[in-house]
């Protein structure tokens, strides 16, 4: 993965956290992935991220995995344990009581679908 695809992907999940630090379920993988980056470059980031921090967060993230090639392989595998982790909380359930003529699951998809 590209270091920018990187950087996006970290801040996507962060986003939500930082918004609105501390809410339920959908904000985990932000609140996990947060915890984690505090324990590697601490120092560097805000005690209680606000929506406001979020650029000067960005910075700093970018700034580690432009000097930290080790930083990056450990984030990224850090995503892929979270997206993992997660990646069943957004089941959706269909019922149906007709004859299904085909059925298709997808899981891990990570490009365009085209059916």
């Amino acid at each position: 993965m590209e270091l920018i695809t990187l950087l996006s992907t970290t801040m996507t999940f962060l986003t939500p956290y930082i918004a609105t630090a501390g809410e339920e379920f959908s904000k985990q993988i932000g609140k996990d992935l947060w915890g984690w980056l505090k324990g590697k470059i601490g120092t560097k980031l805000p005690g209680n991220p606000s929506i406001k921090d979020q650029e000067d967060i960005k910075k700093i993230i970018e700034e580690e995995l432009d000097n930290n090639n080790f930083f990056a392989k450990e984030l990224l595998l850090k995503i892929d344990e979270l997206q993992k982790a997660n990646s069943g909380r957004g089941d959706q359930i269909v019922i149906n009581n007709a004859e299904v003529g085909k059925q298709v699951n997808f899981e891990d998809n990570y490009g365009p679908i085209y059916l």
